[in-house]
């Protein structure tokens, strides 16, 4: 801008002018820098929290993290599942109370020490509570359930509501259900042929929870969904068959794309592929559970088999927030079993004398007897049986215990600025219990790294800390998390896994190939094996 004060007869107008144009110019500079400021903070962000932790011996921080995507990586390129990653930290680096990974430009803290995980039930949940990290990822299809909400009175009606009473609180009216449906699997079974157990498994426990939850009728009522493959390509499916893909088709999904993890928001409002294709897919389901449940054959939404007997006007909750909790009861109802049957049967394999005590005490204590009964594995004293079975007990918490279903916990975050393990934590900041190192921390188990199932067993020598007569920590065995918000599944799973292992191995016998079972890399958590082949030679008739 140039002035020309010739043309201006009052010089003290002309030096308004001047003071005013300075003003301009210093408010344009100030405007500038403070833009570039504010970006600078915001490209180099991640940098300093990755200094800020890595000046502490106690907290593993990967420095090679890069600004923009963090610790993303595509699995597909690395033989070493996440899980591992986990146990290898623990195992090299015990000492280590946390760890930060960057997702995408976000730190991430895992409490992996005992002495952080302690710490973690004393401030959960005043001082940290629950994250909706997940409804960028497997929990997208679920993200206004009860189970990712905060700790308010809210939640805990709710909680009162789902998890407090029914069957998946006392699962043993379904043991029945349990074992015709998965006598009907194996009568479809051919001998010599090769089952994709880990398929047939989910198959068979999420139509087992849809039976808890709705009834006898709910197959013939539900209607098919139209569902979009990520190749583009349409096909008609069944409504558990949908509800159990969408969930790895997400997870799929944020791990596949860069920009989703630099933008969360492309994956928050759906805004490209393969973001659309997950959205339709979830809009599908609702649409299928909403008709069904608004059918004149009900008197309200809430007019379902699982809450038979309770006062409906009491549930205070909207027809989509119900469906959220329905799907994340149908998804983490079926999802811990099926995990841990394929692992059970897997580590049996590897361990041909655990198998023979197993299959002695099934025998020994009535339950091979009473599978091959013309009622069935299905009375009142078959649960009794099980539960007398403490050998089984033991497999199956071996099992959970070396292949968790999930490395880590469902996200929390901090409400405030807090000191944990001598480390300053911001407000804010989203975290996890890490279950993986917690199941193999050295000083807690005597080798860790093999299946022994006697670890459950007081009388044993691997009951206590390795070299010593202590009891192991109250936080080394957490397979359903810690604290007030831990999973409130954990009779519904441990008693449904029992069941059905026991039946199936009374029915059936099997082999699995010897390269997967010398693979050191097999584990059954939710980001690993999507499948478990075995043969069938045997099947066991009544």
């Amino acid at each position: 801008v140039e002035v020309n004060p010739g043309k201006y007869k009052n010089k003290l107008h002309f030096r308004d002018l001047q003071r005013m144009y300075s003003y301009i110019q210093l408010s344009v500079y100030a405007v500038l820098i403070t833009a570039v400021v504010l970006i600078l903070k915001w490209v180099f962000k991640p940098y300093f929290i990755k200094k800020h932790y890595m000046k502490y011996p106690n907290v593993e921080v990967n420095p090679d993290a890069g600004l923009f995507l963090g610790d993303f990586y595509d699995d597909s390129s690395d033989e070493e599942t996440e899980t591992e990653t986990h146990i290898n930290l623990i195992l090299n680096k015990p000492d280590v109370d946390l760890m930060v990974e960057f997702i995408g430009r976000e730190p991430f803290l895992y409490f992996c020490s005992h002495d952080a995980i302690r710490e973690f039930k004393k401030l959960c949940p005043t001082k940290i509570d629950r994250d909706d990290s997940e409804k960028y990822m497997f929990g997208k299809m679920y993200a206004r359930a009860n189970d990712k909400q905060p700790t308010d009175e809210a939640w805990k009606k709710r909680q009162q509501i789902f998890f407090k009473r029914g069957t998946l609180k006392r699962p043993q009216p379904l043991i029945p259900e349990m074992v015709d449906a998965l006598d009907e699997r194996i009568e479809e079974w051919k001998k010599g042929k090769t089952i994709d157990f880990l398929e047939e498994f989910s198959d068979i426990a999420n139509d087992v929870v849809c039976y808890a939850l709705f009834g006898d009728n709910f197959w013939d009522e539900i209607e098919d969904i139209q569902y979009k493959g990520h190749d583009g390509k349409t096909e008609m499916m069944e409504f558990t068959d949908a509800v159990q893909y969408i969930p790895d088709d997400c997870d799929n999904s944020y791990n596949g794309s860069k920009l989703g993890i630099v933008f969360p928001i492309l994956n928050d409002k759906s805004m490209i592929e393969p973001f659309k294709t997950d959205a339709h897919n979830i809009s599908e389901v609702y649409r299928s559970l909403r008709k069904y449940l608004t059918s004149p054959k009900r008197k309200g939404f809430t007019d379902i088999e699982y809450l038979k007997g309770m006062d409906k006007s009491q549930i205070d909750v909207d027809i989509d927030g119900f469906m959220n909790d329905i799907f994340n009861l149908i998804d983490a109802g079926a999802g811990t079993i099926i995990l841990t049957l394929c692992s059970c049967m897997y580590r049996l394999k590897q361990n041909p004398k655990v198998m023979k005590k197993l299959l002695a005490e099934l025998k020994s204590s009535g339950i091979r007897k009473e599978c091959l009964s013309e009622n069935g594995f299905s009375t009142e004293a078959s649960l009794e049986l099980i539960q007398k079975c403490d050998y089984l007990n033991y497999v199956v918490k071996e099992s959970m215990r070396i292949d968790p279903p999930t490395f880590a916990t469902t996200s929390y975050k901090t409400l405030e600025n807090l000191t944990i393990c001598g480390v300053p934590v911001a407000k804010g900041t989203k975290l996890s219990v890490n279950i993986a190192t917690s199941h193999f921390n050295p000083k807690q188990w005597r080798d860790p790294l093999k299946f022994i199932p006697e670890r459950f067993d007081p009388t044993s020598e691997y009951f206590c800390k390795p070299n010593s007569t202590e009891a192991r920590d109250s936080t080394a065995y957490i397979p359903f998390s810690v604290g007030p918000r831990a999973c409130p599944g954990l009779s519904y799973a441990m008693t449904s896994t029992k069941t059905y292992l026991a039946h199936l191995l009374c029915r059936i016998e099997y082999e699995v190939d010897s390269k997967l079972l010398e693979n050191k890399h097999v584990y059954f958590g939710l980001e690993a094996y999507t499948s478990f082949k075995a043969k069938l030679t045997r099947k066991i008739h009544y």
